[in-house]
């Protein structure tokens, strides 16, 4: 007779595991577990269902935040943010390869984001004239026609920084300087005179 009843209990047990398997993840209790838990002594129980915190739209734990922070720091290790830079032609190349390498580990960036970041970090003398003046140009076109794409891409935006700030020789300065010079409004004896002179050193 008990042996028919443990039987009987072992084949009911098993229906009711498989049935509480059926109804999914959210609503499993494990075996040998009971559906209904009562902390205390003498209280009503309540029911116990097994979930994770992401289902029910909870912060992940804490492990897994400071997991994802030291995931980031580690992305970012040996491309800090480069710095202002002043317009020093000798300065140039060392801030160049570093505001490179942090543009580098930015995810999905747009140009003009880029071209703002690399920009707003130019600052003093000529160096901050020309980021602000590229910047505001680049604005008042996007504003005048949203759908325009004035800005520069991140190879056109150092190349154009290039040419302004790294170090090169008088000849190629003047060189460079005389496929370029224009008279504008001056005076033609004047125009005459510096042409000369670039001429002069290339």
């Amino acid at each position: 007779m008990e042996e028919a009843e443990d039987s009987y209990i072992e084949e009911y047990a098993s229906e009711e595991e498989q049935q509480q398997q059926r109804a999914g993840p959210s609503h499993y209790v494990s075996p040998g577990a009971s559906r209904y838990a009562s902390p205390v002594p003498g209280t009503p129980a309540r029911p116990v269902f097994a979930h994770s915190s992401s289902a029910f739209g909870l912060p992940p734990p804490a492990r897994v935040r400071m997991a994802e922070r030291e995931a980031e720091k580690e992305r970012f290790k040996g491309a800090a943010d480069p710095g202002t830079f002043d317009g020093t032609r000798t300065k140039f190349a060392e801030w160049r390869t570093r505001a490179k390498a942090w543009i580098r580990v930015q995810d999905n960036w747009s140009k003009s984001k880029v071209a703002i970041a690399v920009w707003t970090r130019l600052q003093g003398g000529r160096a901050g004239q020309f980021g602000m003046a590229r910047l505001q140009q680049c604005m008042d076109k996007e504003d005048e026609d949203p759908l325009s794409d004035p800005w520069p891409t991140t190879k056109a935006l150092f190349e154009e920084l290039t040419l302004r700030f790294q170090v090169i020789s008088e000849r190629d300065y003047a060189r460079h300087k005389i496929e370029n010079f224009k008279q504008g409004t001056m005076r033609v004896d004047d125009f005459m005179v510096e042409f000369e002179a670039l001429v002069a050193k290339s």
